[in-house]
């Protein structure tokens, strides 16, 4: 929010058609990875019926690779609310012997040599603003195929 001085009040920043992208493709990558884990939690096993899923990035930041990891298919899985951001992101107590049973359970889903190559994929891939457009359409075309068979 940004405050206007001439009305006196706040005046809402429009989003740029870039942010507006983006949105939509976290949304696109969000369900596919949910449903590619079957909207189940890796953690502790609740489904989309007793819990609210959510997809976490495992490899984030620019350190990661910035676009090239947010957008990669292959580096999400699907985690319950509870599991996502209470226990492993520390909204309550940090869990540390739930972190360790995180980061074993994602070494098991993808073995080692598959997070070596996707880290070199995307340390080696620069995504371009240009790139972002072949991305949504891609994603979307996969979100849409799994919406058919809803």
């Amino acid at each position: 929010m940004v405050w206007c001085w001439i009305c006196l009040g706040f005046a809402v920043k429009k989003k740029s058609e870039k942010t507006k992208q983006k949105l939509r493709i976290d949304k696109y990558w969000s369900y596919i990875v949910r449903d590619k884990f079957n909207h189940t939690c890796i953690m502790c096993g609740k489904d989309k019926h007793n819990a609210q899923i959510h997809a976490h990035h495992c490899l984030v930041g620019k350190k990661a690779g910035g676009n090239s990891a947010r957008y990669n298919l292959d580096n999400g899985v699907a985690m319950c609310y509870n599991c996502h951001m209470n226990k492993l992101h520390g909204r309550q107590d940090k869990d540390f012997k739930f972190y360790e049973d995180y980061v074993a359970k994602v070494k098991e889903i993808f073995t080692q040599g598959k997070i070596d190559d996707l880290r070199a994929y995307i340390k080696q891939t620069v995504i371009k603003d240009k790139d972002l457009n072949l991305i949504e359409d891609d994603l979307k075309k996969q979100y849409d195929s799994l919406q058919d068979m809803l």
